[in-house]
C-alpha cells in the first residue's frame, strides 16, 4: 500500500510539474511576446527621435537664416535711418546758410528802398513771409537731430528677450 500512495503522490507531483512546466512555458511565450512588442515600440520611439532631430535642425537652420535676414533688414534700417540725420542736417545747414543770405538780400534791399525814398522814388518795403520762417523753424527739429524714429513695440520686445538672453547665458547655472 505504500506503494501505491507513493505512486499517487509521484503522479500527482508529475501532474504538478507538468502544469508548472505548461504554466512556465506559457508566461515564457507572454513575456517573449511582450519583449518582441517592446523592442518594435522602442524601434518605432527611436525611429521617431531621429526623425524629429532632422526637423529640428531644419527649423534651427531656418531661424537662423531668418535671423539673418532680419539682422540685414534691420542694418538696412540704420543705415536709411542715419542717411535720413545726415542728409537733415545738411539740409539744415543749406537752409540755415540759404534764410541768412535771403535776410542780408532783405536787409541790402531796404536799404537800397530807403536811399531810393530819399531821391523821391516811391518804394515798397520787402519782407520775409513769416510762413517761410515758420516752414524753417519746424524743419531746425529735424535738422538738429532733436526727432528720434519711433520705436515699434516689437523692437523693445526683441531687445529685452535679447537682453535676457545675454544675461541668461552670463549667469553661471545654479546646482538645487
Amino acid at each position: 500500500m505504500l506503494y501505491q500512495i507513493l505512486s499517487g503522490i509521484l503522479a500527482c507531483a508529475v501532474i504538478a510539474l507538468s502544469i508548472a512546466l505548461v504554466l512556465l512555458v506559457m508566461r515564457n511565450r507572454q513575456l517573449r511576446a511582450a519583449l518582441t512588442r517592446t523592442s518594435e515600440l522602442a524601434g518605432a520611439a527611436q525611429k521617431a527621435a531621429g526623425e524629429l532631430g532632422e526637423m529640428a535642425k531644419l527649423h534651427e537652420r531656418r531661424a537662423s537664416e531668418f535671423f539673418g535676414i532680419i539682422e540685414g533688414v534691420e542694418r538696412e534700417r540704420d543705415g536709411w535711418h542715419a542717411f535720413y540725420r545726415d542728409s537733415s542736417r545738411a539740409a539744415g545747414v543749406a537752409q540755415g546758410w540759404l534764410a541768412r543770405e535771403l535776410q542780408r538780400v532783405v536787409t541790402e534791399a531796404n536799404a537800397l528802398g530807403a536811399q531810393l525814398k530819399k531821391l523821391g522814388k516811391s518804394v515798397r518795403a520787402i519782407e520775409i513771409d513769416p510762413e517761410l520762417t515758420g516752414v524753417l523753424e519746424d524743419f531746425n527739429v529735424h535738422s538738429e537731430g532733436k526727432n528720434e524714429m519711433p520705436h515699434a513695440e516689437g523692437i523693445v520686445a526683441a531687445q529685452r528677450l535679447e537682453d535676457g538672453r545675454a544675461a541668461a547665458t552670463d549667469t553661471p547655472p545654479t546646482t538645487g
